[in-house]
């Protein structure tokens, strides 16, 4: 399973950016495998997608170094060939998890001084990663 991390800080919009990135999915034609989504709760989830029998899986909460390899493990264990998960890099265990499957580079997530400027970077991130899942 090749791993898409988009890389940062806490606090600075990876949920966001996937939450986004999700719904960019969705408009384009990928579905819910049923059976897998999970609410992680403070907008966090994970979820399987597919479309023409591929399939994507996204994990937002990379806060939780404790968490994130079980649930790439979850992902790559139910046929996701690629994966989009939130990895925060202060925590080195988030780095690890990701650094264990194959990684597509993206640039780093930045934190933008005010809200509406940080909606249109993390929209801007979320259509970059759509092209690299599209690829």
């Amino acid at each position: 399973m090749d791993v898409i991390a988009l890389m940062g800080e806490s606090n600075v919009g990876k949920t966001q950016t996937l939450n986004i990135l999700y719904s960019l999915l969705l408009a384009n034609d990928y579905t819910q495998v049923l059976g897998h989504f999970q609410d992680h709760k403070n907008n966090d989830f994970m979820d399987i997608l597919e479309k023409g029998g591929v399939r994507i899986g996204i994990a937002t909460q990379g806060d939780y170094s404790r968490e994130l390899p079980k649930y790439l493990s979850y992902l790559s264990n139910n046929g996701c060939i690629k994966a989009v998960c939130a990895c925060t890099t202060d925590k080195k265990g988030t780095i690890n998890a990701v650094n264990a499957y194959r990684n597509i580079p993206i640039p780093p997530k930045s934190k933008e001084s005010n809200d509406f400027l940080q909606r249109i970077v993390n929209t801007n991130d979320a259509l970059h990663i759509l092209t690299e899942i599209l690829k």
